[in-house]
């Protein structure tokens, strides 16, 4: 994990950045599933100041993605049927 000016970045080993998140400096938790940014530290306003991202493997990302995808992939008027099976295989809940 780096942080910068404006981002913090999470990298592979073999240095491929794969995610990114707005905000400058924070931390990670142990468990490496939640990451926190400081939106502007200059400007030191408590309830906007921090924010905490949740940091997903691709399951996750999976079910979030579905999330919001389920409702248009049953209402969109020109989708194929096998598009509108897109998420059937995803599970609706988050993995632990």
């Amino acid at each position: 994990v780096t942080f910068g000016q404006e981002t913090a970045r999470i990298w592979t080993v073999g240095g491929q950045q794969i995610a990114e998140f707005q905000g400058r400096g924070g931390a990670v938790n142990e468990q490496f599933t939640r990451i926190v940014t400081v939106r502007d530290a200059s400007a030191f306003i408590p309830e906007n100041s921090l924010t905490v991202w949740r940091i997903d493997d691709m399951d996750g990302l999976l079910v979030r993605a579905c999330r919001h995808l389920r409702p248009y992939l049953r209402w969109a008027p020109n989708l194929s049927a096998v598009d509108r099976t897109l998420c059937d295989d995803v599970s609706t809940t988050l993995p632990h």
